[in-house]
């Protein structure tokens, strides 16, 4: 029913003369644009890494607060819901943060070091056996609140030089993005079987967000070797 309301009621707003070609020559010619930017695979593997944390989180959480630490129903939404807000209010953060023009590098510098350092420590106490919905749940909505923050940069990082192909880039950057989804959630229901939840899910985000840095210091190394190029 939407297809066919935004097909019948809204006509195309981009100018005839600016419109991208379709056809599978210049389609490609887009993709092989995008996929050999190196300052776009690095900012969108920030991102996608974060969001495979936060995924992580999600498909894990279940197992953990209610099978391991027997919470019920209503505990355990109560717990999601509230740490899952935090994507919001990062979100909110960073918009004040830019209008205020503080540097996309400060926010996701910043964001990314909150993020490790909140996995950091619910991995190590996960491991010594301290697992408690008190400790987990504010650390997890650390995580997720500074994915909110550093999300809109991240977007923003990735996209801006490319706005001649912004479609083909965009739609390469979600499908990355799920793809990094799935595959944490497919490796948090293929580690069920070790009946240890909490360490699983603990494990996982840690290992996420320590690929997020490398890809962000592949970044940053890539800009000023460019850098250093262009002044040589």
């Amino acid at each position: 029913m939407l297809f066919i309301v935004t097909f019948i009621g809204f006509a195309e707003s981009l100018p005839e003369k600016k419109r991208r070609s379709l056809a599978p020559g210049p389609l490609a010619a887009s993709y092989v644009t995008v996929l050999s930017d190196k300052r776009f695979i690095g900012f969108t593997l920030v991102y996608s890494f974060g969001f495979a944390c936060m995924f992580s989180y999600i498909s894990g959480s279940a197992s953990m607060l209610m099978g391991e630490l027997k919470l019920s129903e209503t505990a355990f939404s109560l717990i999601f819901a509230v740490t899952s807000c935090g994507i919001l209010f990062g979100s909110l953060l960073s918009s004040r943060l830019s209008r205020k023009q503080v540097p996309s590098h400060r926010i996701i510098n910043s964001g990314l070091a909150a993020m490790g350092s909140s996995a950091g420590l619910l991995f190590a106490l996960v491991y010594a056996g301290i697992v408690s919905a008190f400790i987990i749940a504010p650390l997890v909505a650390i995580v997720i609140f500074c994915f909110g923050l550093i999300t809109p940069s991240a977007n923003h990082e990735a996209l801006h030089k490319l706005g001649h192909v912004a479609g083909s880039a965009s739609g390469v950057m979600r499908c990355i993005q799920m793809l990094f989804g799935a595959i944490a959630s497919a490796l948090v229901a293929a580690l069920e079987p070790t009946g240890n939840p909490a360490l699983n899910m603990a494990g996982l985000m840690l290992a996420s967000l320590l690929l997020a840095g490398g890809a962000y210091l592949f970044v940053m190394r890539t800009e000023r070797a460019s850098v250093t190029a262009a002044t040589d």
